[in-house]
């Protein structure tokens, strides 16, 4: 094809894309302006422009589905639904960004990707009810490439051209802004716009591509077979050893179901004979991969209890069990699209989010320990040193879990991960941590970047990075020992610290040392096991 011929069809399928998906492209457009500012720096619009970046992606995702929403009956309602729905959601998110403290932005950060995982299900929905469907996925990943691939072409040429003319013909002030907004415009507007152009019309004909079949079948489905039959080994060693080691198995697994919907998805349209095995069998094949998982997932749940991680890998795998039985029925896969729609609108749109469900459930297993060992009285925590070491572990686990989640808790959690600051050992009894012999303590320390230091007094600066297994770092030929330095500045900072302050340290009289950071490691005698340190001495 001559590259007119090239240009023309990307043309013509651009101006379709905007003809059948204009709302969505719409909305990509006005993402791509926002962004495009944001490295400009428009500084007095900052605010206003992240909130709607935040909520881009609910007009963008919504405006595809939308677009795809067809009515013999009832046209003009279908055509004001193109346009209010992505528009209601994308006003719905920005005004519960500008309302929402610091203390919601995690769930509006899930709302916003709940309701985008939704609207991507109902998508692929739509566009499994058509009649020629088995050819869709692999038609879809194909053109997402392709377009990837083309807007790549596009960008290192548009960049080249930039890179000429910043050094040929005028000096750019700042040409990494014009880079950034290049990039933008390929990989966001222009990939978007053609990919959409891609999403096949009801009565127009996919068919499988020979390179796109040439890889996924003879090169990537070999190596996913040979990671299902160590799979299987893993299990048949588990049978024999009759002993499940926790925290092996699940990555493994997550990945072998997600690559068997893949290969499930791509090979539907192939009609060669391992290809209809798999897609007939493959879902049986995977039960026991799915049961082994889930049998890791609840002795970790029994043991210690949901967290997040936990929920959406339960999602997930509700997920993939619906795409199984959808082989094992022979139906069409819009059944499974549907009921993933419905599983996310569950984790991530509901009470039942993966948010809160830890936070309910890992505040039941603190109160649960406490009243087996009558250490509440009135809503307050009464210190027993006598509890077991699993009871020990569960408050552990169930305390750093709540400690660290961005979600809202309750009063009686605040409480137990001591919002007023109070020490673990004197609320429960025992250690946050018990003592081990290779015990180590880490603290790291930041310098502040906004404040200026005097220089007048120096004659010379010297930058210098060391590595170290003591306190002593070498600077050019010289050795100076920081021990001291280092003791008081954890003594002044236990937690370490981050940007409080400047990390000056005059070493004598004729030379300070200015750190930029410092990672220090201790063990339990306080004798400095690794130190890393950036920054600058200065000599009077």
């Amino acid at each position: 094809m001559r590259i007119k011929d090239f240009a023309l069809k990307l043309i013509r399928r651009m101006a379709d894309s905007l003809k059948r998906f204009y709302v969505p492209c719409a909305f990509c457009l006005l993402c791509f302006v926002l962004l495009s500012a944001e490295i400009i720096s428009v500084k007095s619009l900052s605010e206003k422009i992240d909130r709607l970046i935040y909520s881009c992606p609910l007009g963008i995702f919504s405006g595809v589905f939308a677009s795809l929403l067809k009515s013999e009956k009832r046209p003009s309602l279908i055509k004001a639904v193109r346009i209010t729905l992505p528009a209601g959601l994308f006003a719905v998110g920005f005004v519960a960004r500008f309302f929402i403290g610091e203390d919601y932005l995690a769930y509006y950060n899930m709302a916003v990707l709940g309701i985008c995982g939704v609207m991507l299900f109902l998508t692929m929905f739509l566009l499994s009810m058509r009649r020629d469907e088995k050819p869709l996925f692999g038609h879809l990943l194909k053109s997402f490439v392709f377009v990837q691939c083309v807007c790549l072409i596009i960008f290192v040429g548009l960049s080249l051209c930039i890179w000429a003319f910043d050094s040929l013909i005028y000096s750019l002030n700042s040409p990494w802004k014009l880079y950034e907004i290049t990039g933008l415009f390929c990989h966001l507007l222009l990939a978007f716009c053609l990919f959409v152009s891609f999403i096949p019309e009801e009565d127009e004909q996919l068919k499988s591509e020979g390179l796109y079949t040439l890889l996924v079948y003879k090169v990537a489905f070999p190596v996913y077979l040979l990671l299902l039959a160590i799979l299987y080994a893993y299990f048949g060693k588990i049978i024999f050893t009759w002993n499940l080691p926790s925290g092996k198995i699940n990555w493994f697994s997550s990945f072998a179901l997600l690559f068997y919907v893949f290969f499930y998805l791509s090979l539907r349209s192939e009609e060669t004979r391992p290809a209809v095995i798999f897609v007939k069998y493959a879902g049986i094949a995977m039960a026991p991969v799915v049961i082994l998982q889930l049998t890791a997932i609840i002795i970790r749940l029994r043991e210690y209890g949901f967290t997040s991680p936990r929920v959406l890998s339960l999602a997930f795998i509700a997920i993939g069990v619906a795409f199984m039985a959808d082989s094992v029925l022979k139906k069409n896969p819009k059944t499974a699209y549907l009921f993933g729609a419905i599983v996310i609108f569950t984790v991530t749109l509901t009470p039942l989010n993966c948010i809160d469900i830890p936070i309910y459930n890992q505040t039941a297993i603190i109160k649960e320990v406490l009243t087996q060992n009558d250490m509440l009285k009135e809503g307050e925590i009464i210190p027993n040193p006598d509890l077991s070491p699993e009871q020990r572990d569960r408050i552990r686990s169930a305390h750093e879990y709540l400690r660290q989640t961005e979600g809202r808790l309750s009063e009686f959690a605040q409480r137990a991960v001591f919002a007023e600051s109070r020490d673990f050992e004197a609320a429960y009894g025992f250690p946050y941590e018990e003592e081990r012999e290779d015990e180590r303590d880490y603290n790291r320390y930041f310098a502040s970047y906004e404040e200026k230091i005097d220089i007048s007094g120096y004659s010379m600066m010297r930058p210098f990075s060391c590595d170290s297994r003591s306190s002593s770092i070498t600077i050019g030929e010289e050795d100076f020992d920081i021990y001291d330095y280092l003791i008081a500045l954890k003594a002044l900072y236990p937690e370490g610290m981050n940007s409080n302050s400047s990390l000056l340290f005059s070493y004598d009289d004729e030379r300070d040392l200015y750190f930029t950071n410092i990672n220090v490691e201790y063990d339990r005698e306080k004798n400095i096991t690794y130190l890393y340190c950036e920054g600058y001495l200065f000599i009077n």
